[in-house]
């Protein structure tokens, strides 16, 4: 994603799941003092805002206690509520369990706690009380949204194929965010997903369905068909979803590709829609004819893409450009980089320079890539230490990092440029030691182009 990005991932579902906000959120003066109150004094006042009783500002403060706590203790504790506590403390205790699970900080569960949460969990699914059972889904699937498994016991598919009908549309929105997050380890639920898709009355869940159509079921058609239908959605949210999810599925675009670019083209649009459309396009587009016009959208686009979100549209105009070296909208794009390129801001700076590597790679340019190498070369210090020491900074900056060696992959393996290999594969080697999936992914694949 690019999940990711987060979600790679994750991005669809930002601002959706609430518990992460509540597990970061800051805790204030006023009393009682929460330092003094159990750990299930603590998950009951979270259960009490999450039933909706006025007891936010409470609620918020008990989440970020709780998450200042010890991580193995408080998660043995809410192991052994699972089994005691009512039904809404269930809940609320598989939802917490799946941000431990999720966690990626160093106070993260180590592998003994988390293959036992994973147990208890998985314990829950012969719950009748649907409430539970899509609230143990959902703690799992956000737990595998970090590891992703390659496979999952079929209870867990059942479930979610269970649920996805449910009466209750929160079991239904549950359950499609822990097919979102647990991924191609649940593509038997794919066919379910899109039946459900096409006549969910709720918005909330249309959304949720979008999302886990983008990482399940890649080879299941009808999928991709909803997915282009939903860019149509009453809900600006939904439409968002639709239209990142299309990016994952190369086998639609075809069918997804012209109306992806009519969505990018709309100014009546919402920005966000136009900005998923575009980067979706980015991965999809490959025969020149497309390449060109959906350049020279971008270019055109390029307000869509917020000032913070300046080195994603400075990267996409560099894979597309290399795709299409010598048309007039790469030649325009590379005006655009070679200003990019004299940017006060380093890291825009340096994506930059990443994007007219991969151009003059495509081109073979062997003057533009020996000055822009240069470059590159001098922010790969850098890259390694974020890689050993700073592992959260290299999540947080992704969209600075991940182009600029990609790109000296690229460098490394056209032999004139003299970029040597071996000074690259310390950086990867790094990161497949990190826990989130998609990071190990990523550098796995550049390692594999390397060999």
């Amino acid at each position: 994603m690019s999940y990711p990005h987060s979600p790679r991932l994750l991005p669809y579902v930002v601002g959706v799941v609430l518990l992460t906000v509540f597990l970061l959120s800051q805790r204030c003066s006023r009393e009682p003092d929460l330092h003094l109150a159990s750990n299930e004094e603590l998950i009951k006042l979270i259960a009490k805002m999450q039933k909706g009783e006025p007891h936010d500002s409470l609620g918020n403060r008990a989440a970020g206690e709780l998450a200042s706590r010890p991580r193995k203790v408080v998660a043995s504790e809410l192991r052994s509520l699972l089994q005691t506590g009512d039904s809404n403390m269930r809940c609320t205790t598989a939802h917490l369990l799946g941000e431990f699970l999720a966690d990626t900080t160093e106070s993260r569960l180590e592998a003994d706690a988390r293959k036992e949460t994973e147990t208890s969990l998985l314990a829950l699914l012969d719950q009748p009380d649907e409430r539970v059972r899509a609230s143990t889904l959902f703690g799992l699937g956000h737990g595998w949204s970090l590891t992703r498994p390659d496979s999952v016991p079929e209870p867990v598919a059942a479930s979610i194929r269970d649920l996805i009908q449910s009466e209750v549309a929160e079991a239904r929105f549950q359950a499609s965010l822990a097919a979102f997050w647990t991924g191609p380890a649940v593509d038997s639920v794919a066919e379910v997903l899109t039946t459900r898709l096409r006549t969910e009355p709720e918005s909330s869940v249309r959304f949720a369905l979008a999302c886990a159509l983008g990482r399940v079921g890649a080879k299941y058609a009808p999928a991709g068909a909803a997915l282009v239908g939903l860019l149509d959605d009453a809900e600006e949210d939904v439409r968002f979803a639709a239209a990142g999810s299309l990016g994952d599925r190369p086998q639609v675009a075809a069918d997804a590709i012209s109306r992806l670019r009519r969505c990018l083209a709309d100014e009546s649009e919402a920005t966000g829609v136009r900005r998923a459309a575009a980067e979706s396009l980015v991965k999809l587009v490959t025969s020149p004819a497309d390449v060109e016009a959906v350049l020279l959208g971008v270019l055109d686009s390029h307000s869509v893409f917020a000032s913070y979100q300046e080195q994603r549209w400075l990267a996409a105009l560099g894979k597309l450009g290399a795709r299409a070296p010598n048309t007039d909208a790469a030649r325009a794009a590379r005006e655009r980089l070679e200003a990019a390129a004299q940017s006060e801001t380093d890291n825009d700076a340096l994506v930059a320079a990443s994007s007219l590597a991969r151009i003059a790679c495509a081109e073979r340019d062997r003057g533009l890539g020996e000055r822009v190498a240069v470059s590159l070369l001098g922010a790969l210090p850098t890259a390694l230490s974020v890689a050993q020491d700073y592992p959260s900074r290299w999540s947080a900056e992704d969209d600075t990092y991940e182009p600029i060696m990609e790109s000296l992959v690229d460098l490394a393996l056209w032999p004139e440029m003299q970029v040597d290999a071996l000074k690259l594969r310390p950086v990867f080697e790094e990161l497949l030691k990190r826990p989130e999936w998609w990071i190990r992914e990523w550098a796995g694949e550049q390692l594999g182009r390397l060999e």
